[in-house]
């Protein structure tokens, strides 16, 4: 009968080893601990005492689900490399065609100062 009594007692007191307790600390930083005993005695105050994790399913092969939980290869859309990629080729464009402008007036305005340059008169609007 003790035994059973011990046993029951030990249940009772037993709580699950997650984490049980949350506080932050001065610089702003959130920490868990799973007992109130851990959280440092300037932190008691505020701690927060949170309730039982939550059960978390897991699909796989054997569930009926993909491997690993990846979903299914098919017409999911674009991928994020493919989306990166063609971000990626916007900007190649338009770097692209901002060069060709800047190139053309660099052109214009060298041919201009070569112009102004073998116009030595006074009178010309370049001097």
């Amino acid at each position: 009968m003790r035994m059973v009594v011990a046993l029951l007692a030990i249940l009772a007191l037993a709580r699950p080893t997650s984490a049980q307790v949350k506080y932050v600390d001065e610089a702003g930083v959130t920490h868990y601990a799973q007992s109130g005993w851990m959280v440092p005695e300037r932190y008691r105050a505020k701690a927060k005492r949170l309730g039982p994790l939550p059960f978390v399913s897991v699909t796989g092969p054997m569930q009926g689900g993909s491997p690993g939980g990846l979903p299914p290869v098919g017409n999911s859309g674009p991928s994020r490399i493919d989306l990166e990629d063609a971000e990626n080729a916007r900007n190649m464009r338009d770097a692209a065609e901002k060069n060709l402008a800047q190139k053309k007036s660099d052109e214009a305005k060298k041919a201009e100062f070569n112009r102004c340059v073998g116009d030595k008169q006074r009178s010309s609007p370049c001097f």
